[in-house]
């Protein structure tokens, strides 16, 4: 009785673990318009819904975007608007590509 007992105590935890690890990262949506800096001008098109999560600290605002940005990467200069519409400009990236962008930004004045 014990062991089955254990035993099912141990497949649900393995199981909230597992279903912790599958959560999302991303805890909003972002507009995203990006910046192409060789025709000094932003796309056409502005990208919605873009999975975005939001970190502040020490007085630095980072966005880490979802690999989803239709139209190439996040570039310095791109804006990221958040659902309230404030709107960020781009400073600094770290990473990119298919697995997302890390960007540093501050608040458009």
């Amino acid at each position: 009785m014990r062991r089955i007992l254990s035993l099912t105590l141990f497949a649900l935890g393995a199981l909230t673990m597992s279903a912790d690890a599958q959560k999302d990262p991303f805890d909003t949506t972002i507009t995203f318009k990006r910046w192409l800096p060789h025709l000094k001008q932003f796309a056409n098109a502005e990208v919605k819904n873009v999975k975005a999560k939001k970190i502040e600290a020490k007085g630095v605002i980072i966005w880490e975007l979802s690999g989803a940005l239709v139209g190439g990467p996040a570039t310095v200069g791109s804006e990221i608007t958040d659902k309230e519409g404030k709107v960020y400009v781009v400073e600094k990236l770290d990473g990119g590509g298919v697995g997302g962008s890390t960007c540093h930004v501050k608040p458009k004045p």
